[in-house]
């Protein structure tokens, strides 16, 4: 997978939303629009994914590989 370049603040948003997603006891706690938001952030489509856990992995490996801008 090729690096994603962002910013910080964007980097920092994006680690808060893993956490979150992660303490959720459901993947409805939180909102669809939040999830497509950030997964456009590491270039993924939200709308592709039926199944969320193959969307969650995917944004881990994503998130993995941004960097700093």
């Amino acid at each position: 997978m090729k690096k994603i370049e962002l910013y910080t603040g964007v980097i920092e948003s994006l680690k808060e939303f893993e956490e979150r997603v992660e303490m959720a006891d459901t993947w409805d706690e939180i909102e669809a629009d939040e999830y497509k938001e950030m997964l456009e952030w590491v270039e993924l489509d939200y709308t592709s994914y039926s199944d969320p856990d193959e969307m969650w992995d995917d944004f881990k490996e994503a998130l993995s590989n941004v960097v700093e801008k």
